[in-house]
């Protein structure tokens, strides 16, 4: 399916489920001061980045997203590198390391997506490569608690406490948890983008492998 930065711009921000289901998203998060918060986002199709992941045996465009929290300013189209760059609003959900401390809830972890109308109808996460991601209960506003986990120290000792914490985060129960390790979640990298319609926030996910390999896996809905 060819698709043209235009083209990647408008679904992004209108129908994210065609944009993961038919190109590879580079995604490029904060720092490690970032925050959850509104912020402009760039697209790109860097040139020296194509033709390097496929789906189904044959290869995909590839696009870099990237947050930028502490430049608000840029304009709508600008050009870095000999590459074009498409700028849009989306909310960021920042990865925070887990609690070390049993019991303890990671402060700043979660974060309350706005009521309808309060802003961007998209949000975007940095992407898993071992972090939990969860998601809450919808409210009727339109707003929704979601949370990104980063372990500390091996996977294998961390999932179970990133688990309980964005169990805690979330309330009795998220309406999804994501994790690194198993078909259902993801087996070695994802990219994660909601989309609110009508104020209800659905959640779509890109599992991939790196490294050598390169595919990406047909979209999954959370």
């Amino acid at each position: 399916m060819p698709i043209s930065l235009d083209d990647a711009l408008l679904l992004i921000t209108t129908d994210p489920r065609t944009l993961l289901d038919n190109a590879f998203i580079a995604m490029a998060g904060g720092d490690n001061n970032s925050t959850s918060t509104a912020a402009i986002f760039s697209i790109s199709k860097p040139a020296a980045e194509q033709n390097m992941y496929q789906r189904a045996g044959s290869f995909v465009p590839t696009f870099r997203v990237k947050v930028h929290q502490h430049d608000l300013m840029l304009p709508r189209k600008f050009t870095s590198g000999g590459d074009e760059y498409l700028t849009f609003a989306a909310f960021y959900i920042a990865m925070k390391p887990m609690a070390t401390v049993v019991g303890q809830v990671p402060a700043g972890t979660h974060f309350a997506l706005p009521a309808a109308g309060g802003g961007s109808d998209i949000c975007i996460t940095s992407q898993l490569s071992g972090c939990t991601f969860g998601i809450g209960s919808q409210a009727p506003n339109g707003s929704c608690l979601v949370s990104h986990i980063q372990p500390v120290g091996p996977l294998a000792g961390a999932q179970a406490p990133m688990a309980a914490q964005t169990q805690q985060l979330l309330g009795a129960a998220p309406r999804k948890l994501v994790q690194k390790g198993g078909a259902n979640d993801y087996t070695d990298r994802a990219n994660v983008i909601g989309k609110r319609t009508y104020g209800h926030w659905d959640f779509f996910i890109q599992r991939f492998m790196g490294g050598h390999n390169r595919v990406i896996m047909p979209v999954g809905d959370l």
